[in-house]
């Protein structure tokens, strides 16, 4: 899992095959990292859109002010001593987004500032958690559905910060729940890999609650082994982008006196089949 590319200025190409060897890459390994950026977010935008249609995330408050496809990752607070960004997403083992109907196919993180300890991204390899159930195994969760909660995740149903910042009513109003596979099929490598995650996986349809937590537990248990985690230690001016269909992610702590300042972006993808 995973690659890096060196000495590549995303904000100087034009040349479309090189475009195409990136997506090449990025497919191959699920997760992709991109040395040394400077990117306006003009510029992280249109590379972002080389993948497809942007997806908007809905906690409007941290979008980028001239961009809403851009979500601010910060704790940088603006003049009135307000936070400019989504400081505390994300720290707790996720997918992006996975509570929508149709989920991004990719996300893009572009880092500005770090700080000089934590604030790491940990990111689990689904499909290799798959690969190593058993037969039986696969084909009992191939027939299982799982509930998708985003508000879910505040409620303490989900290991979700149930602390973190707060869905305003109109956002509330704007989600529902959705059912997804819990095996799915990557629309692109046609590689299988399992779909929940501890963050906004609610239950199990169709399963009494203790009977689909202990489910859903088992499935935790075997995905997130250290030999299916890959850390990411950040330095600046990293672009990393990764595969939603494949890989769960978990941002770690850090010293909240530095500053760490990220731009996200979400690449739409297909209904989990």
């Amino acid at each position: 899992m995973g690659a890096e590319i060196w000495g590549l200025d995303l904000s100087k190409i034009d040349d479309t095959n090189i475009f195409q060897i990136i997506k090449k890459t990025f497919f191959a390994n699920h997760l992709l990292v991109i040395k040394e950026q400077t990117l306006s977010p003009d510029q992280l935008l249109s590379f972002s859109k080389t993948f497809g249609e942007l997806d908007i995330h809905v906690k409007d408050e941290f979008h980028h002010k001239n961009h809403p496809e851009i979500l601010v990752l910060s704790n940088k607070l603006d003049s009135k001593k307000k936070p400019v960004g989504f400081e505390d997403a994300g720290r707790y083992w996720h997918t992006d987004m996975s509570y929508t109907k149709i989920p991004p196919m990719a996300s893009i993180l572009y880092a500005l500032e770090i700080p000089t300890q934590g604030g790491d991204t940990l990111f689990c390899n689904m499909q290799n958690a798959y690969d190593n159930l058993t037969q039986a195994q696969k084909s009992y969760f191939e027939n299982l559905k799982g509930i998708h909660s985003y508000e879910a995740s505040f409620t303490g149903l989900t290991s979700a910060n149930k602390y973190r910042t707060q869905l305003t009513e109109k956002q509330k109003n704007s989600l529902n729940e959705v059912e997804h596979p819990i095996i799915r099929t990557h629309n692109f490598s046609n590689q299988k890999s399992i779909y929940a995650n501890p963050g906004f996986t609610k239950k199990i349809k169709g399963l009494d609650i203790e009977k689909s937590n202990k489910i859903l537990s088992e499935i935790f248990e075997h995905s997130l082994n250290e030999k299916n985690i890959f850390v990411h230690r950040w330095n600046k001016n990293d672009l990393v982008m990764w595969d939603n269909s494949n890989l769960l992610h978990h941002a770690t702590k850090y010293n909240k006196n530095e500053i760490r300042h990220m731009l996200r972006t979400t690449i739409k993808g297909t209904v989990p089949k």
